[in-house]
């Protein structure tokens, strides 16, 4: 069970890092710089622990795999840290948990796992619970509720890649790997970037470094639970922990709107993501 306790760790320090996100973000923070200095501490970070344990080994047999895994988290990370900016917590750690469906999905084709009848259960758990706290009005309508269903889809898209990865490299290579196209391409797609990073870098700078460690122990474990069992399952336990992050929104940050249905929804989605665990 070596696979469920890093999982649930890992989920434990997202929770962590999602709500020290929000606090940062929702009184308009700007969530691209921030985005480009977590991948530079999660980079540099790995970068040390690489030269000091030598165990960063970049080939030919793995640079594409690695490529693909910092493509797919420039993309996640971007629409992730907009989500923190513009969604209730309480709302967006329920609507993205739809990447429960979108790991094992993608999964299927990526790395050639196969879904069973709990895990299809799952899913219809997890569509009930995020119907209950989203409208059809919302979703055509309201920003912070489309960025976090596209956050599902992008989370669940490196979560498969970074799977594939794990079958030609170790940890430390695709957690440093990771950030390195956002670190590049980030300041030259931003306007203003240089300004922008620094800017944040002066108002941000507690919540970047908290931030920062809380996605490393995360990044860590959930990539050992990858090593133990497949990735839907690793993820559904890792997704589990999201009540902690809605109760957090509505009793902290006061995120008091449709507090009935965000419980009630909670409640759907975790049984959700116990189905699809097996």
């Amino acid at each position: 069970m070596n696979w469920f306790i890093f999982a649930a760790i890992a989920g434990l320090a997202s929770n962590g890092f999602n709500i020290t996100n929000r606090t940062a973000l929702k009184d308009q923070g700007d969530s691209t710089a921030y985005a480009w200095w977590f991948e530079v501490i999660r980079s540099g970070f790995f970068l040390i622990v690489g030269f000091i344990t030598k165990v960063i080994t970049i080939s030919q047999s793995n640079i594409l795999p690695l490529i693909y895994v910092s493509l797919a988290e420039m993309f996640s990370v971007y629409v992730f840290m907009k989500m923190h900016a513009l969604t209730h917590l309480s709302l967006s750690s329920i609507i993205s948990r739809l990447r429960v469906i979108w790991t094992p999905i993608l999964a299927l084709f990526i790395v050639g796992e196969h879904l069973t009848r709990p895990e299809y259960m799952g899913i219809v758990a997890i569509f009930i619970g995020v119907a209950i706290v989203t409208s059809p009005k919302e979703l055509k309508s309201d920003k912070g509720v489309i960025v976090a269903l596209i956050f599902s889809f992008s989370s669940g898209l490196l979560s498969s890649v970074t799977k594939y990865a794990t079958q030609f490299t170790n940890t430390d290579t695709i957690i440093f790997t990771q950030g390195l196209i956002p670190i590049l391409l980030f300041p030259i797609i931003m306007k203003d970037g240089a300004k922008r990073i620094v800017g944040s870098l002066k108002s941000r700078f507690p919540q970047i470094g908290l931030a920062g460690s809380f996605n490393i122990l995360s990044s860590y474990l959930l990539l050992q639970a990858y090593r133990f069992t497949d990735a839907s399952k690793a993820v559904a336990v890792y997704q589990a922990m999201t009540v902690l992050a809605v109760l957090y929104g509505i009793f902290v940050l006061k995120e008091n709107n449709k507090v009935v249905s965000k419980i009630i929804g909670t409640i759907a989605v975790i049984i959700g993501v116990i189905l699809t665990a097996g």
